[in-house]
This record gives structure tokens, C-alpha cells and sequence, in this order.
């Protein structure tokens, strides 16, 4: 896996004295633990002690960390919100297919009103998505833009569970393991993860304060 670590406690600024390594997993002094998350997936905690990894561990320049780590969660965060708003799409054709299903909903303006929101966003999100990968194509993607992404898409999909429970209530607040669930719990399970994507790989509190800096020119 990547470790970012210190290497020089005396640089100014702080984050100039970490350096990246690769280590391998089967190394002695590596300890996982593994949990389980409220997403239905599973999270490793890694614990660390007296491990030692050779000089060719490293990754670009000692105490060069810092530049090697922004530039990879640049790239992951803009694609990772494209992932995120396929998910949110995938999710969105079976909302569209259940409201039809409903003449009370399908009449109603102020539901075609929250589709139209909600497939506007989409389209946004997703040319996010690909602008972000042309730019990861040709190098890298500028950390600001990575974190527009990110905080775009986690909150698209925030935005759209609560719409899905609003609009067809009850049922779809109902996970995979309850009877009676719509999609098999699928919108239930949507909201569910959306609070994992606005808190993953950098909250988005902190995405916002990188774009204001970092785009915007904002002080600190």
C-alpha cells in the first residue's frame, strides 16, 4: 500500500518533510484489522510497528511526499466522482421507472419538477467526470478540479436519496433486509452510502477550503 511518512520533523512547512513509499502488505511488524462499514463494505485499520522497508520503497524524491500524494488524490477524486454519479444514474433510471409506474406521481408538476433537477445535476456531474479524465490522460488532474468532483457528486447523491424517500416515501427507506423494501432496498442503501462520500478520501469541508485556495484564490 502507499505510505506517506514523515522523514524530515524539522522541514518548514510540515509537509514538506514527508516522503511516499510503497510497502508490501506481508511485511514484518504490519498488523490489519479489519471492520465492517455501515455501507456494507469492509475497512482495514493498519498498524505500523518497527516496520522497516527498503531504500527502493520510495516513490519519487525523499521529503518530495507531499507532491506524490496531492497529485494521486487529485486523480482519485475526479474519478471517483464519475464513478459516483454512475451510481447516481443507474439509480435515477429506476426512480424514473418507479414514478411512472405511479399516475399520482407521474401528474404531479412538482415531481416532474425534482426530475428535472435531478437529471440536470446528472449531466453536470457527468461531464465533471469526463473533463476530469481527459485531464488525467494527458497528466494529471489539478487538484482543485479533483476536488470539485468529489464534493459534486457525494452531495449529488446525498440530494438524490432524500429526493427518492420524498418522493416515494415510506418503502423506500426500506433496506435490502426488510420486506416490502423498493429495488430491493435500493435507494435506501443509496442515501446510506452518500454519507461515506462526503466524508471519504478528504471531507468535503476540507475539498471546499482546496477550491477556494487553490481555484478561487481565496485566502487562507
Amino acid at each position: 500500500m502507499f505510505l506517506a511518512a514523515r522523514t524530515d520533523r524539522d522541514a518548514k512547512p510540515q509537509h514538506a518533510g514527508i516522503s511516499m513509499f510503497i510497502v508490501p502488505m506481508d511485511t514484518p511488524g504490519i498488523t490489519i484489522k479489519s471492520s465492517t462499514t455501515m455501507y456494507d463494505g469492509s475497512f482495514a485499520n493498519i498498524f505500523y510497528d518497527d516496520v522497516r522497508v527498503p531504500a527502493d520503497a520510495l516513490v519519487g524524491e525523499v521529503n518530495g511526499g507531499w507532491k506524490v500524494l496531492t497529485d494521486a488524490l487529485a486523480n482519485e477524486r475526479g474519478l471517483v466522482g464519475g464513478g459516483i454519479v454512475l451510481k447516481v444514474a443507474r439509480a435515477f433510471d429506476l426512480l424514473c421507472r418507479d414514478v411512472r409506474a405511479d399516475a399520482a406521481l407521474r401528474a404531479d408538476p412538482r415531481v416532474r419538477d425534482a426530475i428535472g433537477q435531478l437529471a440536470a445535476e446528472i449531466e453536470v456531474g457527468r461531464q465533471l467526470m469526463i473533463h476530469c479524465a481527459e485531464l488525467a490522460e494527458s497528466g494529471t488532474t489539478p487538484p482543485e478540479l479533483g476536488a470539485i468532483s468529489k464534493v459534486f457528486s457525494g452531495e449529488l447523491m446525498e440530494r438524490f436519496g432524500e429526493a427518492a424517500l420524498e418522493l416515494l416515501g415510506p418503502r423506500a427507506a426500506l433496506s435490502q433486509h426488510a420486506s416490502g423494501g423498493l429495488r430491493n432496498g435500493r435507494y435506501e442503501q443509496t442515501l446510506r452510502h452518500s454519507l461515506m462520500w462526503v466524508i471519504s478520501i478528504g471531507t468535503n469541508e476540507i475539498q471546499r477550503s482546496l477550491i477556494a485556495q487553490r481555484g478561487l484564490g481565496l485566502p487562507r
